[in-house]
């Protein structure tokens, strides 16, 4: 199999979704990123974009009919990150297999949080109904994800790990952030082949970079970081969960990240708001850009491989 770290935009807006004729360079779907990795699938987030995903990957089932098999980590459950998983295709076919990791939100276990975006009256199909084998897990800072081969995802300790490892292994960590309403986020750093990609969304980084968010993402390749706001719209933000482009440089910089890019854009920002923030922000950090949907980032050679 060819060796591949090969990371994919589905949306990048925050919010809400914004279609439209102004939003059709950067996109406007909600956050969802996919990773292939040496052919297992890691979805991150379920918003709007997941669903041109979903597509995609029942496309490939019909023409190879291989079934389709993800893993999907969860940052948190606001609407935003979780309202594209009712119209993920995938999740009705019985062959599929989606291993899910997410965060316990006020001591209740992740899949009872993650089923209320699939309940009546909102939506007709209740989530233990669907007819996918998805098998639900919590995840918190101090343990890690760990795939080999294209093996079941299991879950290690940190500290006191019991499962095997080599370079061949793709090694998914989380980190808690408190600075984001209700219980807070995860943060997932994952590394596979000596490369390290950390995405870091609904942080809020206030006036000096999060020391321990720093520390996650220390000499990370590749840091996917929130920048939703500029500073005069922080103005009257501060508290709501999401960090400017100056706070994202800013931890990119403390982390000593060598490439960032600027996620979760405000639903108001239209494509030629999103160029001049692009061009301000590469005037602080030249290694720096803006998230676009569909585009295609090689993580192993740290190139950009495809643009929508």
């Amino acid at each position: 199999m060819k060796e591949e770290f090969l990371l994919k935009f589905r949306g990048v807006r925050g919010s809400i979704p914004v279609p439209g004729k102004t939003t059709l360079r950067y996109g406007g779907n909600t956050t969802c990123i996919e990773l292939r990795i040496n052919g297992n699938i890691i979805i991150v987030d379920a918003g709007t974009g997941i669903i041109n995903l979903g597509n995609e990957l029942m496309t490939e089932f019909l023409k190879n009919f291989k079934p389709i098999k993800a893993t999907m980590l969860f940052t948190h459950v606001h609407l935003d990150h979780v309202m594209g998983l009712p119209f993920f295709t995938p999740i009705y076919i019985g062959t599929t297999e989606l291993n899910m990791f997410g965060p316990r939100y006020y001591n209740q276990d992740f899949k009872k949080s993650i089923s209320m975006c699939m309940q009546s009256p909102l939506f007709p199909v209740e989530f233990d109904d669907v007819q996918s084998n998805c098998i639900v897990n919590n995840i918190k800072e101090g343990e890690l994800i760990i795939i080999n081969g294209n093996n079941n995802p299991e879950i290690d300790n940190v500290f006191r790990p019991t499962k095997k490892t080599d370079e061949n292994s793709i090694k998914i960590f989380a980190y808690q952030s408190y600075a984001h309403p209700n219980d807070g986020v995860l943060a997932y750093r994952i590394e596979y082949k000596g490369k390290k990609v950390v995405i870091a969304t609904d942080i809020e980084g206030y006036k000096t970079p999060d020391v321990r968010l720093s520390k996650f993402s220390k000499d990370v390749d590749l840091l996917i970081a929130d920048a939703q706001y500029t500073e005069q719209e922080y103005q009257n933000a501060q508290g709501f969960g999401h960090s400017t482009i100056n706070m994202a440089i800013d931890l990119a910089k403390n982390a000593n990240a060598k490439n960032l890019v600027l996620f979760h854009h405000d639903p108001r920002h239209t494509d030629e708001k999103l160029d001049e923030i692009h061009k301000y922000a590469k005037t602080l950090m030249p290694n720096c850009k803006m998230a676009i949907e569909e585009e295609v980032i090689d993580i192993l050679k740290l190139s950009v491989v495809s643009n929508p």
